[in-house]
């Protein structure tokens, strides 16, 4: 006969005991990522492009991403600097 083992009961691999993780210590700062839009123009001459470039400024990383990524489904868009931490 096989006994099973709950997970109550089970052993942990490598022994000892789990101990409680602390909490991350908080570093001030703000999520930032920057995207360009070009601005394509046509004249007698020929055609010819502009670009203007945004600034993201976000509280979170999960905010930053979702700005840009709906900035990006833009056509003409283009990630500059994908999200990254900016610590004070």
């Amino acid at each position: 006969m096989i006994a099973a083992a709950s997970p109550a009961s089970a052993a942990r691999i490598g022994g000892g005991t789990l101990e409680p993780v602390g909490p991350t210590p908080f570093v001030p700062g703000v999520w930032r990522a920057k995207v360009r839009y070009v601005h394509p123009h046509s004249n007698p001459d020929g055609t010819y492009s502009t670009y203007s470039y945004i600034d993201i400024t976000a509280d979170s990383q999960t905010y930053c991403e979702g700005q840009l990524a709906s900035l990006t489904n833009s056509p003409g868009v283009s990630v500059v600097t994908w999200c990254w931490f900016d610590a004070f």
